[in-house]
């Protein structure tokens, strides 16, 4: 290192430079330093993560090394403070990722043996199944520090839940030659509904479909049909890029704190990031008794564990859904912030339901969401309600974000609003058109016996969330609607949802299966919502098999084809594994391979 500075000011004004940690998520972590010159204080305080306003602990000035566990470290030990100036140059999940995950490499960020295994068949489980890979013998922690690669392509049809409970997970669906999509059950990372205490970290999956085909006849489902994509449930620092989420029969996708029964889940989920992934297309009457529930993106906070969960969620389309695009949810005290930015919303029913309260059995608000909801695009379709609430009841109604923020009681009623709870800010598309309008404009009014509340719910300044990690940036829409479609049409669209495949050379190319494309094109058209009768199993599904290039060779087993390796790695031997080397401070091997697969170098 080059150095410490101790917390706060410097008595000398001598300036040193902090320790810099190249983004490994380790189980402990070794510190060791000279001594920094001129210090004359008799001890220093040591801090790290990303909240160094508590620095632990405190150590004299002559120690030179101490060992952090990881239960010590805010953030898992990716990245740390010296003084209080942030430290830069950690690596991202990949080279341009953004949002509160960014810093979770998955597989490459686990200090034991990391290990390849191969997707080499379509089936459901057994040997070269996603959830052998996945899954292993279903123990806790059976498969931490696993890079899961694909040597085939087409459909993969899951028989029951596909449950992730491992740490460390790398899934690069942009590995498979022609490409990858999932049917039937959800695929679930967390044991949150069957353990209220299990937990775990650092799960980065990319380019993968999953279109779960609820209520079709011949797709495993649950009895009701009432399933999902994929589900967070007891995880923290999980990266979701470029996935494609649709077809399923309750909510598209979701977050959620929920325990057995009313007991919430003993973790919160921190550091969630979904991020130019396609949310689109529930079914409506894919569950028994449902007629209209196909619905987006479902974030349930509880609190359970007294902490905050943390969802971002950036630059992705929801499409064709009636409400929940996304909808945040808390109650028993559930405590959490989500980022919204630079999404783009088309045909919505409800619409973008930021926040519902519920009041616990005392009759008391309960729990804290904040939400910035950020320089997003709405665009009504044939089935979005943009008409005005009744003013006496708060009923109805629905722009592409509503406000929503109520406190519900036991029988249903709505008595209050909680103070000071969305930061609303450049979000443009139906009601709000020009940059120039006010803020608010985009949102569906809330109403209280004819009393708006808009004042008492929105947030001025915009929530300060950079303590769960780095904030993605925000792109300007431009001074119009128009320009704002523009830029949903032009920057948006052609860079979401499960585009890249390894091709023919192994080296990266870009495809848009036939059902992608369809959605994608439904963009400002008058399409109606999808229901069960529009689908048929298979053919509504593309067979990504057909066509299908052979896998790259690969001797050693690494997940780096032999060409690859030889082209870019110093003194490559093909019967050596690299996937878990690589140059000092930079990626490993096998993370530049997928990177450049995926187009991201």
């Amino acid at each position: 290192m080059l150095g410490l500075e101790p917390l706060g000011l410097n008595p000398l004004g001598v300036t040193e430079e902090p320790l810099i940690v190249e983004g490994i998520l380790a189980d402990s972590l070794n510190l060791n330093w000279g001594i920094a010159s001129q210090v004359n204080s008799p001890s220093f305080d040591l801090a790290w993560g990303f909240t160094p306003d508590t620095p632990e602990p405190t150590v004299p000035c002559n120690m030179t090394a101490i060992t952090l566990p990881r239960s010590a470290m805010t953030k898992d030990g990716s990245t740390y403070y010296g003084g209080d100036v942030p430290v830069v140059g950690a690596l991202r999940a990949f080279p341009n990722a953004e949002g509160f995950a960014s810093l979770a490499r998955g597989a490459a960020g686990y200090s034991g043996t990391q290990t390849v295994r191969k997707v080499t068949n379509l089936n459901d489980s057994g040997a070269g199944s996603l959830r052998d890979a996945l899954v292993g013998d279903g123990t806790p922690n059976d498969r931490d520090g696993t890079f899961v690669v694909f040597e085939v392509s087409g459909l993969i049809v899951l028989q029951s839940s596909l449950i992730v409970r491992s740490s460390y997970i790398s899934v690069f669906g942009q590995t498979s030659p022609n490409g990858i999509c999932l049917v039937g059950y959800p695929v679930q990372i967390g044991y949150g509904a069957f353990s209220l205490t299990e937990h775990y970290s650092n799960v980065l999956i990319r380019h993968i479909r999953h279109r779960a085909g609820s209520g079709i006849s011949g797709v495993p489902q649950p009895q009701d049909s009432d399933q999902e994509t994929f589900t967070v449930w007891g995880a923290d620092d999980v990266y979701l890029d470029h996935l494609s989420m649709a077809w399923a029969g309750d909510e598209v996708a979701s977050v959620t704190e929920f325990g057995s029964g009313s007991t919430p889940h003993s973790y919160a989920n921190k550091r969630v990031t979904f991020n130019k992934c396609i949310i689109a297309d529930g079914i409506r009457d894919a569950a028994e008794g449902e007629s209209s529930h196909n619905l987006g993106l479902f974030l349930g906070f509880r609190g359970g564990s007294g902490e905050r969960s943390s969802v971002n969620i950036h630059k992705t389309y929801f499409a064709g859904l009636n409400y929940r695009t996304p909808y945040a949810s808390y109650y028993d005290g559930g405590i959490g912030d989500l980022e919204t930015t630079n999404n783009a919303v088309w045909n919505w029913g409800g619409g973008h339901s930021p926040n519902r309260v519920y009041l616990d059995g005392t009759g008391r608000v309960t729990g804290d969401v904040k939400i910035n909801f950020e320089g997003n695009v709405g665009r009504a379709g044939a089935n979005s309600n943009t008409y005005t609430p009744n003013p006496n009841t708060g009923a109805g109604g629905g722009n592409f974000a509503s406000s929503e923020t109520r406190v519900w009681n036991a029988d249903g009623s709505v008595t209050d609003f909680p103070d000071d709870t969305i930061y609303h800010h450049d979000n443009l598309g139906v009601a709000r058109k020009a940059a120039t309008d006010e803020q608010w404009s985009v949102l569906e009014h809330e109403y209280i016996s004819g009393e708006i509340a808009d004042d008492r719910i929105q947030a001025l300044t915009k929530w300060d969330f950079s303590e769960h990690g780095p904030i993605a940036t925000v792109e300007d829409l431009g001074p119009t609607d128009v320009t704002a479609y523009a830029w949903v049409e032009n920057t948006l669209l052609p860079d979401v949802g499960a585009t890249r495949v390894a091709g023919p050379d192994g080296l990266g190319a870009t495809l848009r299966d036939t059902v992608d494309q369809a959605i994608i094109a439904k963009w400002g058209t008058t399409s109606n919502y999808l229901s069960a009768n529009d689908l048929t199993w298979p053919t509504s599904w593309d067979d990504l098999s057909v066509g299908a290039d052979a896998p790259q060779t690969d001797t050693s087993g690494d997940g780096i084809p032999d060409s690859w390796g030889a082209a870019n790695i110093p003194g490559y031997d093909i019967n050596t594994q690299y996937h878990d080397e690589g140059p000092t401070g930079d990626y490993t091997w096998l993370e530049k391979y997928s990177h450049v697969v995926a187009g991201d170098v």
